[in-house]
């Protein structure tokens, strides 16, 4: 690679930490969000970049609401999405709609191990997902083994808005400094061949 396309290279990775920097702070307040970090490596094609979720947990806070679930170790809840597709996410706040399903703020629908979970007003929901009414158990809400959970509770977005503050600008720095470079490159580039042609 020459010198252009090295510097092009650190222009797109810079431009992907940002993208990942910005992304993460718009979800500072987003419950149950994992922050992504951006993780680079220079190889024979230039710099690459990639995004990886932060392993750790977020504090919980708690909420009063019976139906506000906290996740405590790993893994994630799984709910259903309008569109019917199946996803794994972190983000607890459930509210119970009309028909007694538990529906977070985007429209999906949390599922227990027999499809979508049912719940009467005054249900209530252990430590292992058990959803229980009065003496009856419902349901067991669908998470991923080796965690617990935590009803009344929120588990907050794992965002830095400080720390991401700084990686905003210093991949705005860096991808300012990656295009000076490459028309500086450019710059000596031409001048060169027109002194070729001078000389010819």
């Amino acid at each position: 690679m020459d010198g252009i396309a090295w510097a092009a290279s650190a222009m797109r990775a810079a431009q992907q930490r940002l993208d990942i920097a910005t992304d993460n702070l718009a979800n500072a307040q987003t419950d149950g969000f994992t922050r992504l970090f951006a993780r680079g490596r220079i190889t024979e094609n230039g710099v690459q970049l990639r995004a990886v979720p932060w392993r750790g947990y977020a504090a919980l806070r708690p909420t009063q609401r019976p139906f506000d679930l906290a996740l405590v170790g790993p893994g994630a809840f799984f709910v259903q999405t309008p569109t019917g597709a199946r996803i794994a996410s972190r983000d607890g706040a459930f509210e119970r709609s009309t028909s007694g399903t538990l529906v977070d703020r985007r429209g999906n629908v949390l599922l227990g191990r027999h499809g979508v979970v049912h719940v009467a007003a005054d249900a209530q929901i252990d430590v292992h997902g058990v959803v229980h009414e009065n003496t009856a158990v419902i349901d067991t809400i669908a998470h991923t083994p080796h965690s617990r959970i935590r009803s009344g509770w929120l588990e907050a977005s794992s965002v830095d808005s400080i720390s991401e503050m700084i990686d905003v600008m210093s991949a705005q720095r860096t991808f300012e400094m990656a295009e000076k470079t490459a028309a500086a490159i450019d710059s000596t580039h031409q001048k060169a061949a027109q002194n070729v042609a001078t000389l010819s």
